[in-house]
C-alpha cells in the first residue's frame, strides 16, 4: 500500500501484535508503528467529543485561527525546539514543518493550557493586522459581527476606525469576537446627538477641563469628573450618567472613567464635541 510508517495514539498500542499477524497473514509488509502519547485536559481528564474540546469546528466558532490552533498543539506534544521560560512565540508551518524532530516527542501524557491558546490566538491577530490581506479580511469579519450584534445602533464600523481599534486591543483581547461584548459595545455605538437630553453648557465645561489633562489615565480622569462636578454643583452619578449617554449611548459597561481611557483622549473628546455640534 506504500505506507512505511504508522503514527498514532498509546491507547493502540495493545491492538499492534494483531496488526503485525493480519499483514503477515497476507504476506505484506508492515509498516513501522510509533505510539504517541496522549494530550489531555489540564486536569488530566481524556478529551471528549461530548465535551466540544476536540474538534477544530469548536474552535473554529469560537474565534480562534488555524495558525493559533496547530501552535498550541505543538506546544502540548513536545517535537519541537521550545525553550523553557522563552514565552510563546508563532511559528508559521513553514518553520514548524522545517523544526520538527520526531525524537523530541514527549514520552509522557502532555496536559493542555487554554492559556497558551489565548496567547497563541492573540499572536495571530497581530500576525494578521501586518499583512494587509488578512487584515482587511478580519476587518471585513468584524464589521459584520458589530452589524448583527448592533442591528438597531447607529455605528462607526468604517474600516479606519476598525483597524485603529484592532491595532489598540491587541494586547487586551484574544478573539475579535470579544470587542462586541458589553464592555467594549461603546467603540462602535454612536448616540445621536437628537436623542440625549443633555446639558450643552455643562459639557462645554467639561471639555475644557478634560482638554487640560496631559495623562489621559483612568485614575486621573476619574479625580477629574469628580472635582468637575464638585466645582459645578452637579451630583456625580448625574454627570457620569450624562456622560456616560454621550460617550456610548449604553445603559451598561465599564466605568466612564475606564471608558474614556479605552477610548482615548481624542475619540472622547471628539464624541463630547459631536453632541455639541
Amino acid at each position: 500500500m506504500g505506507v512505511s510508517h504508522v503514527l498514532r495514539g498509546v491507547e493502540w498500542q495493545i491492538s499492534t501484535t494483531k496488526h503485525l499477524l493480519i499483514y503477515k497473514a497476507f504476506g505484506w509488509t508492515p509498516p513501522e508503528f510509533g505510539h504517541l502519547p496522549l494530550i489531555v485536559n489540564s486536569d488530566g481528564t481524556k478529551l471528549s467529543k461530548r465535551q466540544n474540546d476536540v474538534k477544530v469546528e469548536d474552535y473554529r466558532n469560537k474565534g480562534i485561527y488555524p495558525l493559533a490552533l496547530v501552535n498550541y498543539i505543538t506546544l502540548s506534544g513536545g517535537g519541537f525546539n521550545h525553550v523553557v521560560g522563552e514565552g510563546v512565540r508563532l511559528k508559521t508551518i513553514e518553520e514548524l514543518s522545517a523544526e520538527f524532530q520526531i525524537d523530541k516527542v514527549a514520552s509522557h501524557p502532555s496536559r493542555l493550557n487554554s492559556e497558551i491558546l489565548e496567547e497563541c490566538n492573540r499572536l495571530e491577530i497581530k500576525r494578521r493586522l501586518r499583512d494587509d490581506k488578512l487584515a482587511n479580511e478580519m476587518i471585513y469579519t468584524l464589521r459584520n459581527i458589530i452589524t448583527e450584534k448592533y442591528p438597531n445602533e447607529h455605528l462607526n464600523v468604517s474600516e479606519v476606525h476598525i483597524k485603529s481599534v484592532l491595532n489598540w486591543a491587541t494586547s487586551r483581547i484574544s478573539r475579535i469576537e470579544d470587542l462586541v461584548g458589553k464592555k467594549f459595545g461603546f467603540l462602535w455605538i454612536l448616540p445621536a446627538a437628537k436623542e440625549l437630553e443633555v446639558n450643552k453648557n455643562l459639557l462645554v465645561g467639561l471639555l475644557e477641563s478634560l482638554q487640560g489633562l496631559e495623562r489621559f489615565e483612568q485614575d486621573l480622569i476619574k479625580e477629574n469628573l469628580r472635582v468637575f462636578s464638585e466645582q459645578k454643583k452637579v451630583k456625580f452619578p448625574v454627570l457620569m450618567k450624562s456622560l456616560r449617554s454621550v460617550l456610548s449611548g449604553l445603559d451598561e459597561g465599564p466605568s466612564v472613567a475606564e471608558m474614556m481611557q479605552l477610548l482615548g483622549k481624542v475619540q472622547s473628546l471628539e464624541r463630547i464635541k459631536a453632541v455639541l455640534r
